[in-house]
Formats: C-alpha cells, structure tokens, sequence
C-alpha cells in the first residue's frame, strides 16, 4: 500500500500598511494569506519545498528537484478561496480532488495550470522521480487593486468570473511560453547568495505574476475549451452511475445524453476530462474489471462471464481481458485456481 502523506493550506488576514510604490494603495486593505502546513516527517520527504509571502495576499510556493517516493499520495486541503497559477516545469503528475466532488486532472509539464479550487481535499501524485514546479497562490480579490480593472476585464472570461467572486470551482491549462519558463526557472535557481536570494524571489515572483498575466490571451490552451460547472460535475457522475448499473445494456451516447440533459460535444469533452476516458471506454474498464472479480470469485466458465457482461462476441471479451490483464481469461482461471491435493 502506498504510503500517504497530508498537507494542510490554511489562511489568515492580514494587513498591507507598510507596502510602498504602487503597492502602497494595498495598505489597510485585508487579504487571505495562504500558508503550507506540514508535519516534520513530511518536510524530510519532501525537502526542496518552500514558501514565500511576497505581499499579503500572494504566495509563492517552490519545488525544486524534490525527489517524491513512487507512488506516494501527498495529500492536500484548501480552505476558503483559492486562486493558483502552477507552472509546471517536470514531474507535473496528477491532481486528483475527493470534495467537493471527485475529479482527476493530468498536470503535463511546460503548463500554465490555473485553477480555483475553495474548500476542496485530495491529494497529487506523479510516477517521475523527480518534481519541479513554481506556483503563485492568491487571494483573487487583490488582483483588482494589483493589476487594474482593464486588466482584469482582458482576461479570459471564466478567470475574470472567478476574481469577480461569481465562479466556484475552476481549472485550465495553457502551454507555458518561454518568458514564464525561464522565469520560473530563474525563481527556482536564484542568481543571490541567501537572505538577498529570497529578496529576488519575491520580485520575480510578482514578475511571474505579471508574465502569466499576459500571456493567457496569447497562450494555447491544453485543455478542451468547455466550461464545466458543479451540475456538469454531477451529471457526468450520474452518466457513470447509469453505466454501471445498465452495463449488461447501456443506453446509446445519444440516450445518455438526453437522459441527463447535455449536448454531445460537451458530453465527450467533458467526461474525459472529469475521468480520464471516454463515456464507453468507462464502460469497457467497468467490464472488465467486473469481469475479473467473477473469475477470481466464481466458478463461472469465460463464455458466461462473457454473455453476462452484455458481450455476444466471446472472442472479443477474450483479446479485451487480455488487453487489459496480460493473459487470457482462460490462463487467468487457472492461475488462479488452487493446486489439485493428493
């Protein structure tokens, strides 16, 4: 069993009343201010994580060539608002969130991944041994005052939603230009002896802030240009609830897609997203997955399990078991079949 580890990001208020120049006009203001929690075992784990608050308000988080155990879950909860901009140089793996409903996400490397996650638990993992990464975390409320209104009403509609309070759960990807690369890589790699080095830090960090910011109407976006929202969310489960209780005989797409109330393009788009595969490619794994259960648990011969299963073809349940499980049905039964005792 992999080994499980959690991480806490809580948050308190603060003041701006010291901030000078521009930021000046953030003082008396209050802001979230994000904060990592981890226990002294998990700093030993994941040593080459650390945090940085550049102003009240944002955050910057590093990981540097930490090097994660395989397999291991780093688990994580999110308090309140949250806003992250995650530039993702190597190691990116997967993000996989249990509340408030379940939702897995790739992470490629060379990503912009903007996401707005409030009150959600989980926890990443990734299969690399080594991880990079250099994330923003904000309050959202505090771009207005940071960047401008103009700016803000520049930006991608379903972000400026979240920074106008009127979204609640959102994630994207953008392939990350070279200027955001190099800075990021620059973040991670400061060119300063310590203390001056967390000093260049927070500058470039709100450098970075100021270079994602501009690049997300020019960026090309890696994920499906669909909006998914919490009912989309839960009609996508309601899809896969009804594929597992019909999947002797599953409705076609079109009859799913009406049963539930969703147009067909969003359909496909967005239940790969939320799963990871295709509406019947679940149904295939949810199959064969089944179909492993019974062989392992019943005496039943390949061809029942087969017509049982909603499949007519026994020949094509055999070579997809196999596909899937490195053996045919028939080698899987009597591998797993005990010893005959004399």
């Amino acid at each position: 069993m992999n080994e499980q580890h959690s991480c806490l990001i809580t948050s308190h208020q603060e003041h701006s009343e010291s901030m000078s120049g521009f930021l000046h006009k953030l003082g008396g203001k209050t802001y979230e201010v994000f904060e990592y929690s981890m226990t002294e075992e998990l700093k030993k784990i994941y040593s080459g994580i650390n945090t940085y608050t550049i102003v009240p308000g944002v955050v910057l988080s590093t990981a540097k060539d930490v090097r994660v155990p395989k397999g291991d879950k780093l688990r994580f909860r999110f308090n309140k608002s949250l806003l992250s901009f995650y530039v993702a140089l190597n190691g990116g793996g997967k993000v996989c969130y249990e509340k408030p409903l379940p939702i897995k996400h790739d992470i490629p490397d060379r990503t912009i991944c903007v996401s707005y996650t409030p009150n959600s638990e989980g926890y990443t993992y990734t299969d690399k041994e080594i991880h990079s990464q250099v994330c923003l975390i904000i309050d959202p409320k505090i771009l207005p005052d940071l960047l401008g209104e103009g700016v803000i009403a520049e930006l991608p509609e379903k972000l400026n939603d979240v920074i106008n309070g009127k979204s609640c759960f959102y994630t994207d990807w953008y392939k990350a230009p070279s200027n955001v690369l190099s800075l990021a890589e620059k973040i991670l790699n400061p060119p300063f002896e310590d203390p001056v080095n967390n000093i260049f830090r927070c500058s470039a960090g709100l450098e970075l802030l100021c270079s994602i910011i501009g690049s997300l109407k020019q960026s090309q976006k890696v994920s499906d240009d669909i909006y998914i929202t919490e009912d989309d969310i839960k009609k996508f489960h309601s899809v896969k609830q009804i594929l597992e209780k019909e999947h002797i005989s599953p409705p076609s797409f079109t009859e799913l897609c009406r049963m539930v109330g969703m147009n067909s393009f969003k359909m496909k788009r967005g239940f790969k997203r939320i799963f990871g595969t295709t509406v019947f490619g679940y149904l295939q794994e949810y199959r064969m997955s089944t179909a492993y259960r019974m062989l392992k648990e019943s005496n039943m011969s390949v061809s029942e399990c087969a017509w049982d299963l909603g499949y007519t073809n026994v020949s094509y349940f055999i070579s997809t078991f196999r596909k899937y499980y490195g053996k045919t049905p028939g080698e899987f039964i009597k591998k797993e079949q005990p010893a005959p005792e004399y």
